[in-house]
């Protein structure tokens, strides 16, 4: 390689007529043979067995294994990259694959909206019915997600207060002390991404769930472009990785066949999801307020047609309805209110 980092993987292609791939041995090893360099061609076995993977990993494993021939059907090796993990120093093999998409009876007619919720974590809900994943299947996760980010700030101050001098002092020694006082906290953050990773991993696929279970073919999610100030002050807050969740759940609809469009959410927690008249008084800071005051989340009222519900429900509500942007623009007009 031209250029060669420590702590970079090493690609290997695998997906070309005649390169090494995955393959089977007679004691039931999965193994792959790979020459990684130029001449005199030193080679790198890697083997493992299949109790030593997960049950998801075996069963990726066995369907590219099946795929002999690299069929578009199947799943396909595409490339492998060999890394060493730096905590461990442990080398593992990465293999990088695709398959067909799935093609479910799904309607584009039928969307589901996902709101960032500030009393929960996520709010989910489908246009045309009341299904709703809210607080009742998120409480745990988000009591998962409070108990990281009060750790890690109680963790971070207490590796920094440590010593006798904070690394952030003009009068802290360089060298191997500072490099032996970070090592803690290089540990501490790895934890916090992998968990905070698995977390965003269990709510794309609860979304992804909850729509092919209802046969929705789009996915209708917050334009989070600009709303960093705003979204500092919702229960994800500023130190959760909400752009990550968000694209896992791309990437996932994707392999399910369902379509993602993001949508501008201005309006979308004023609008009523009921009659389609906006509260101008219910403001993000009114909700903040009420909920100091009320030691609980305020639900949403609409002045003109009564309708209440919860705050996050209803966003969701208007999240899912087709051309939303436009109705909220037709309705702003219509009660004069300058957007």
């Amino acid at each position: 390689m031209p250029t060669f980092r420590r702590d970079m993987a090493i690609p290997v292609r695998c997906d070309k007529p005649g390169q090494k791939r995955l393959e089977k041995t007679n004691d039931g090893q999965v193994e792959v043979d790979l020459m990684i360099c130029t001449h005199p061609y030193p080679r790198v076995v890697l083997a493992t067995q299949d109790k030593s993977l997960g049950k998801g990993a075996r069963t990726i494993l066995a369907h590219l294994l099946e795929n002999k021939d690299q069929s578009k059907n199947g799943y396909r090796q595409r490339y492998f990259e060999i890394k060493e993990d730096k905590l461990s120093h442990k080398w593992f093999l990465l293999v990088s694959y695709d398959f067909p998409a799935s093609t479910p009876s799904l309607s584009k007619e039928r969307i589901v909206g996902v709101d960032l919720g500030i009393s929960c974590p996520l709010y989910v809900a489908i246009n045309n019915g009341y299904a709703r994943l809210g607080w009742r299947q998120f409480h745990a996760l988000a009591a998962r997600i409070r108990a990281i980010q009060n750790q890690t700030i109680r963790r971070r101050r207490e590796i920094l207060r440590g010593g006798k001098t904070i690394i952030s002092d003009d009068r802290a020694r360089s060298g191997h002390g500072l490099k032996r006082k970070l090592l803690p906290i290089e540990k501490l953050q790895g934890r916090i991404d992998r968990a905070y990773t698995t977390i965003n991993h269990q709510f794309s696929s609860a979304v992804i769930k909850f729509a092919k279970d209802h046969g929705a073919g789009m996915i209708q999610i917050e334009d989070l472009d600009g709303l960093k100030e705003i979204l500092s002050g919702t229960f994800l807050g500023e130190r959760w990785r909400y752009s990550e969740l968000q694209q896992f759940i791309k990437y996932k609809a994707k392999e399910n066949g369902i379509e993602v469009k993001e949508v501008n959410p201005q309006y979308t927690s004023q609008r009523c999801s009921q009659c389609g008249y906006i509260n101008e008084q219910f403001t993000f800071n009114y909700r903040q307020e009420q909920r100091q005051k009320l030691g609980k989340p305020v639900p949403f009222t609409c002045p003109e047609c009564k309708y209440e519900a919860n705050a996050d429900y209803n966003a969701a509500r208007n999240l899912a309805t087709l051309d939303i942007e436009q109705l909220i623009m037709r309705q702003l007009d219509k009660q004069g209110i300058k957007n």
